[in-house]
Formats: C-alpha cells, sequence, structure tokens
C-alpha cells in the first residue's frame, strides 16, 4: 500500500512523502478502528494497483452515538491507462459493503476538489457537504 500510495499521490496538491516507518505508524495508529470488510485492495496479476481505505466515523463513537457512518480515508490507484475507473469501483463496492454492515452514510475525506477521482465520485455517488480554505502567512518581514 505504501508504493501505490506514493505513486498515486506524487502529484497532488501539497503531497510530501512520508519515510514507510512514518506512513506505517501513522496507519497501525488506526488499527483499533479497522474494519476489514472496509479495506479493498485491487491486484493486476500479483501486482497491487489500488486500494481503498475506509474506517467507521471515529467522532460518532467518541459521542456515544450510532455510528452509522464510515470515512473512505484514502483512495489510492497507479495512475495506468488500464487502471481508469477502478477508483471509482472501489468506492462504489466499499459502499456496498457499507450497507451490508449497517452504515447508513459514507463520507469522503479531506480530498482535493479538483482531484479527477473526485469529480468522478461526486457526480456518481454524491456531493460536497464542506469545503476547507488553506490559509498562509509569511513569519518573515
Amino acid at each position: 500500500m505504501y508504493r501505490v500510495a506514493c505513486i498515486a499521490f506524487k502529484n497532488s496538491f501539497l503531497y510530501t512523502e512520508l519515510p514507510p516507518d512514518d506512513f506505517l505508524r501513522q496507519y497501525e495508529r488506526l488499527l483499533p478502528l479497522i474494519r476489514p470488510e472496509l479495506i479493498l485492495l485491487a491486484e493486476r496479476e500479483t501486482e497491487l494497483v489500488g486500494f481503498v481505505f475506509a474506517i467507521p466515523d471515529v467522532l460518532r463513537q467518541a459521542a456515544n452515538t450510532p455510528t452509522d457512518t464510515f470515512i473512505v480515508k484514502t483512495v489510492a490507484i497507479l495512475p495506468r491507462r488500464e487502471s481508469r475507473g477502478l477508483g471509482t469501483l472501489l468506492v462504489g463496492q466499499v459502499q456496498q459493503i457499507g450497507r451490508q454492515l449497517g452504515f447508513r452514510r459514507c463520507i469522503g475525506a479531506l480530498m482535493h476538489e479538483r482531484n479527477t477521482l473526485v469529480c468522478n465520485l461526486s457526480a456518481a455517488y454524491g456531493k460536497p457537504i464542506r469545503r476547507y480554505t488553506l490559509f498562509a502567512k509569511d513569519l518573515v518581514a
């Protein structure tokens, strides 16, 4: 997954590659939240070419409210012609699985709106519910 994520996000806005150990630590913190059914891997022969990584909404769990929402945290697909449409397919599948598990809502979190996959997903599966603004300030006068 690390290799696919590095390649898939290499040209993304504000992307900075993490060393493998940092990547692993970041995902290890999520281990208690993982529902294996919400992690889908796509392979071509023996090579991983994409994945979707989703977890139940931990904020709802922390607030002791029904956890009827899951969050698609990461969708990473190798940028190849034969992989076109794979992200949309994986998200569609994870939504079906989520529905079968009793979830009523799926959120694609912190995705850049100009990302082709995000545009395709929004058109096929939903709409933006929140937008974020990035601010910057020069600290040296």
